[in-house]
């Protein structure tokens, strides 16, 4: 599974609960060290007593949680695990505040609290943090009101920096195996509910980063596996699929469903191809009967259920071709197969490289307007535009291990006809205790190399130390330019600040502090140096989804130092900006930045050396409709053409889904027809008989001839059990065995008329209600 459309990695947990066998264990890690190149967080929490096999055994790419702990390193607490402990055996995640912790022994938000700031603060254990609401809760409309309080209570012992150890698994306890569900809608409205809560008490960076996944039970079925919806009441594939394509659910945590096994009974015997005569029903109910036994072996193991929902069948099996929409020729399956092989290993070479290269060109339009604003009229000559520097850097990482990287920049630059490039090599080291150190290496006209260390010393304070040597070949000495000591802390929840010390040469002290909300940010610093002194204040103010505004003003010695400008993302891999710079001893400066995924192009454009009101103003309005003609006749045609296209795809794809639907359900439909008779005899007269039932665009009078309406009688009538049908998934029928959708994208109905005791019935349910039958009030009077 690759990361989401927005930057978050995709997570998914196995909580074993307290269940163990070693033919599990087997099976998990047999499945388990087939997902070794899939892009997801896999993290798997058996029973504390197994850990240890479990770590032994596992594949290395994939993670152990503890399913709980206490909030003590040790002492007199009867029956508990520490943090420590779980460290010690291998554990780098572990789960607080699941629903059957907080339900059966009575955790609360306060003992919680103390879990989790003992762990973030004590530790470098990272943490899944359940909440969920019950379905009393839901049903009294309070869901929001209990998954924030729960939240708060994480949250006020979560410090900013810390966000990245914390996954928020949010599991509605009324869909964890009881049967019910909890449609993609509903989650996504509480995920986004969530993020925008988070986004409020911290920033929106924090909110955007943190991963939210869904914790209730959460099958990924294709195909022939939704016939397990309707005996199970489980959430069916095109759910699940809808579910991982919210934008804030970023994966699953997933457990068990107690009634998988009594449903794979039922259609083994309803679909047995030896039911039927018709050697046509015979085939067709054998093509169902092995669609049946390889979703039971899917469904039936979680480990396998957990991947199958992320990643789909290719993470199960090496060639990943066993469960598919359509039969495919050999030439697609090729195709597809080296069209994945080809994506994986390029998304795999740039994770691993990092390449990154930026440009940096200064065009120098002061010509311009000295002319513009000289008092010669015989002035013909045309301005002189120059570029006076023009450089290139280039990066690339090169992992050595899993703490170790080595990196490679190289930099050319030529200025006012001088030009001069180096090589930089750096090694960088991961150290314990989340600290870490690199050496620059850099060979040019000056060699010199570099040290820098960093320390996090708690969690809120942090520290690092830099300093450089060069070799000077013509004195044969080396010298420094000094160390810069620099240390950050976080004062409270939105405020941070830091305070740097250079020594040496040009040694200065600069203090800053940063004040970061939702919607803006300020902050302020003071230098105070031989050469250079300044005060300066920052500020941001940022419009969701628009743009951001930047202001900045630094008081020099020699006068002030004004900057305002604005960023904004044009696509999806797009962002750039424009800045207007003022000052006295430079004049006005225009800087426009563009960045195209790794990708940086810098432009400062000098546009005159004196403060002029005129070059201000160009500098502030041409950028402008600049943007305004570039977003009119480019960008937006562009994401027009691009919307179309997808929209075309996806209305492709629908129809072609579509008439695989409707192809499977007639099929299905002619092998319950032979069956029917037998569940009528069976029922009796006096039993629950569906007379007539259509599925589609109902209106006041159906027509059975309409494309949008399709006779559903035969597969509710086998669904019918001890004069009793339940349907009680809250999400669309369409995926019903025999059913399919005959009216994409339009609002459904389902009419019933049957008989329950010799007495006439009719109900219209819609598309999502759940269906119950017999109840007294459809009785036609």
């Amino acid at each position: 599974m690759k990361t989401n459309s927005n930057g978050r990695r995709f997570f998914v947990g196995g909580n074993w609960k307290m269940n163990y066998s070693k033919l599990l264990l087997e099976r998990i890690n047999d499945t388990l060290r087939k997902t070794k190149d899939i892009d997801v967080d896999i993290v798997c929490a058996p029973p504390i007593l197994f850990i240890r096999d479990f770590i032994l055994s596992k594949p290395s790419h994939v993670q152990v949680a503890g399913q709980n702990c206490y909030h003590a390193k040790e002492g007199a607490f009867t029956g508990e695990i520490s943090p420590e402990m779980l460290k010690e055996i291998g554990c780098t995640w572990v789960i607080l505040g699941h629903s059957e912790r907080r339900t059966l022994f009575h955790e609360n938000d306060e003992l919680l609290k103390k879990k989790i700031d003992y762990v973030l603060n004590k530790t470098d254990i990272n943490v899944i943090a359940c909440i969920g609401e019950t379905l009393q809760e839901r049903e009294s409309g309070k869901t929001n009101e209990i998954v924030e309080r729960q939240v708060r209570a994480y949250q006020e012992k979560i410090s900013n920096d810390q966000y990245n150890r914390v996954v928020i698994a949010y599991e509605p306890v009324w869909a964890i195996g009881t049967g019910k569900v909890a449609t993609p809608q509903q989650v996504q409205e509480v995920h986004e509910r969530l993020r925008k809560f988070i986004e409020k008490n911290t920033n929106s960076d924090i909110a955007k980063k943190i991963r939210i996944i869904y914790g209730g039970i959460c099958l990924l079925l294709n195909k022939f596996i939704l016939i397990f919806n309707e005996y199970t009441g489980s959430v069916n594939g095109s759910n699940c699929k809808e579910l991982a394509q919210q934008p804030d659910i970023d994966g699953f945590l997933v457990g068990d469903t107690a009634t998988i096994q009594q449903a794979y009974r039922r259609l083994t015997l309803l679909y047995h191809p030896d039911k039927h005569r018709d050697s046509r029903n015979k085939q067709l109910a054998m093509d169902l009967f092995i669609q049946i036994k390889y979703a039971y072996d899917i469904l039936n193991d979680p480990q396998k259920r957990a991947i199958y929902d992320v990643v789909g069948m290719k993470g199960l099996k090496a060639d990943g071709w066993e469960i598919m929409t359509r039969a495919r020729t050999a030439r697609e399956i090729l195709d597809e197969y080296e069209r994945l092989a080809k994506e994986r290993e390029e998304k795999r070479f740039h994770q691993i490289t990092n390449p990154n290269a930026s440009i940096h060109a200064t065009i120098d339009l002061t010509d311009v307007f000295n002319q513009i604003n000289s008092i010669d009229d015989n002035n013909d000559i045309l301005p002189k535009i120059e570029t006076t520097e023009f450089s290139v850097e280039q990066s690339i990482d090169i992992p050595l291990t899993s703490q170790d990287t080595a990196t490679i920049n190289a930099m050319v630059t030529t200025r006012n006809g001088r030009g001069v490039g180096s090589l930089t090599t750096s090694f960088r080291r991961i150290l314990p205790n989340l600290s870490w150190f690199r050496v620059d290496l850099t060979f040019g006209h000056r060699p010199h190399i570099g040290f820098h260390y960093f320390r996090r010393i708690t969690q809120k304070l942090q520290a690092n130390v830099h300093t450089t040597f060069s070799f000077i070949s013509s004195r044969r000495t080396i010298v420094t330019s000094g160390f810069i000591f620099s240390i950050n802390y976080q004062l409270a929840h939105n405020l941070t600040s830091s305070l740097q010390w250079k020594t040496g040469r040009n040694s200065f002290m600069k203090g800053i502090l940063q004040y970061d909300k939702q919607k803006w940010m300020v902050s302020s610093a003071i230098q105070l140096g031989f050469i250079n002194t300044f005060g300066a204040i920052d500020g941001v103010y940022r419009f969701p989804n628009v743009c951001n505004l930047r202001f900045s003003l630094k008081l020099f010695v020699f006068g002030p130092w004004l900057e305002y400008g604005i960023d904004r993302q044009f696509t999806k891999h797009t962002y750039g900006s424009a800045t207007v710079a003022v000052s006295a001893r430079m004049g006005v400066l225009l800087r426009l930045k563009f960045i195209r995924g790794s990708q940086t192009f810098t432009i400062p454009l000098p546009l005159s050396q004196d403060v002029l009101p005129s070059a201000i103003f160009y500098a502030t309005v041409i950028p402008t409709l600049a943007y305004l003609l570039l977003d009119r006749l480019i960008i937006q045609p562009f994401a027009r053409l691009e919307q179309e296209r997808e929209q075309k795809k996806r209305e492709d794809e629908a129809r072609e889904k579509q008439s695989e639907r409707r192809r499977e359900a007639m099929n299905a439909q002619e092998v319950l027809r032979s069956l029917i008779e037998q569940i009528k005899d069976k029922e009796g007269s006096q039993g629950l008989i569906i007379l007539e039932a259509y599925y589609g665009q109902l209106t006041s009078i159906i027509n059975e001839s309409s494309l949008k309406i399709i006779d559903v009688s035969i597969p509710l009538q086998t669904l019918v059990k001890d004069s009793t049908l339940k349907i009680e998934t809250t999400v669309s029928k369409s995926n019903l065995t025999g059913f399919y959708d005959p009216c994409i994208g339009e609002e459904k109905s389902l009419y019933i008329k049957y008989s329950f005791h010799s007495h006439i019935h009719t109900i219209t349910y819609k598309d999502t209600d759940p269906v119950i039958l017999p109840n007294r009030n459809h009785l036609i009077l």
